[in-house]
């Protein structure tokens, strides 16, 4: 096992005079990593508590309740500078929330790890080990972050999320570049880069629910009005829309469509003060969600049909692992089943799918288009 040598840690910033100046020093490396810690069980925006940035020469602690950190999120929003994150979805999701702009600049390691062939998704601590052979020390991911001061662990653990970024970017933009798959990597962070992406989405909403293809397409309408009531109710009760409503709870009233508050108040999960407070409004979005027309109903494709297809997108998926695993890719990152399954419909069945087909765009399309269509057609065993 390798050693690393130890980054020095600048103290805290907690004043206007010293964010500047590592907001200064950060711009002028063209390159730095970056993470948050936030709380968000409490609140419709997370609660961000803490940033940590570091380059190859230092590590900063950003303390967000004692200085405007406006200025730092500029930096992560100018494509002039690349910015290194670890699964940093949440994170970019911050940063648009603070500043309305997309960030730019992105290389996420987790990604790219997966497009050299590493597992995926890739812990830090193991893709730290993996990538440059130090072993990090983790615990602290569910501490209180809200708590002032912070504990010396809680200081060990926040600088050691960041001190390996860069490190890893490096070693990871060599192996990238190796294979020719550098453009890969651009077209995976590009959706973090587009503002499309950080605007509430009704359909992509729907589609985080578990068991949302399981229901009928007018039942999938209800329900889609229903996330969308969600989504501004919770954000006027600065709720997270999941505390303030749950996923089954909303699919037991698109399902049962109570049509009085006392029969709303009797959906398994449904809250009764919730029923008393807003149950005139939940029933008006039901009445406008069942007077949709056929063709404002959301596709619910993406279910295998019978036994063959079942087996057909089984074998296709394991062509591709097999062809993934030959090519020092991680075959994780290619799809999901139900991609597979929503290519099949489109090319059997003359289904349109209920979001975009990912394995005939972009990289994946050319590197396995071919091979997929020809197993889902069954041109190729």
């Amino acid at each position: 096992m390798s050693s690393q040598p130890n980054i020095p840690v600048e103290p805290m910033v907690t004043s206007s005079r010293r964010l500047r100046e590592v907001c200064r020093r950060l711009r002028e490396t063209g390159v730095f990593g970056f993470d948050t810690e936030f709380i968000r069980e409490n609140s419709y925006l997370p609660q961000l508590c803490l940033i940590q940035a570091a380059t190859r020469d230092f590590v900063a602690i950003i303390d967000p309740f004692a200085v405007d950190v406006g200025p730092f999120w500029r930096l992560v929003v100018d494509s002039r500078i690349e910015k290194v994150v670890h699964a940093g979805e949440q994170d970019l999701e911050i940063c648009h929330a603070h500043t309305h702009r997309a960030p730019a600049g992105i290389f996420d390691v987790q990604v790219a790890a997966a497009l050299v062939g590493l597992d995926y998704p890739l812990s830090y601590g193991n893709l730290v080990l993996e990538v440059i052979g130090v072993e990090t020390i983790q615990g602290k991911s569910f501490t209180d972050w809200a708590r002032r001061p912070l504990s010396r662990g809680q200081m060990h653990y926040a600088v050691e999320d960041v001190q390996h970024l860069v490190g890893l970017r490096d070693a990871l933009h060599g192996r990238l570049g190796a294979l020719g798959r550098l453009a890969w990597m651009r077209e995976e962070m590009a959706p973090a880069e587009t503002p499309a992406t950080y605007a509430f989405d009704s359909l992509r909403a729907l589609q985080r629910i578990r068991g949302w293809r399981r229901l009928g397409r007018q039942r999938l309408a209800v329900l889609r009005e229903l996330v969308t009531w969600r989504e501004t109710a919770a954000r006027q009760a600065d709720l997270p829309p999941r505390t303030f409503l749950r996923d089954a709870a909303m699919k037991n009233v698109a399902k049962q469509m109570p049509r009085t508050v006392r029969a709303l108040r009797q959906v398994k999960g449904f809250p009764r003060p919730l029923a008393r407070r807003a149950g005139a409004e939940v029933l008006k979005t039901l009445d406008l969600a069942a007077r949709l027309d056929e063709e404002d109903w959301p596709i619910a494709a993406g279910r295998e049909s019978d036994s063959h297809d079942k087996a057909l997108v089984s074998r296709t998926i394991d062509r591709v692992r097999e062809f993934c695993l030959a090519n020092s890719l991680n075959p994780a990152l290619i799809a999901n089943r139900a991609d597979y399954v929503d290519l099949l419909h489109a090319l059997r069945h003359g289904k349109r799918p209920a979001r975009p087909l990912r394995l005939t765009g972009g990289w994946r399309g050319a590197f396995l288009g071919a091979l997929v269509t020809d197993m889902l057609t069954g041109r190729r065993k």
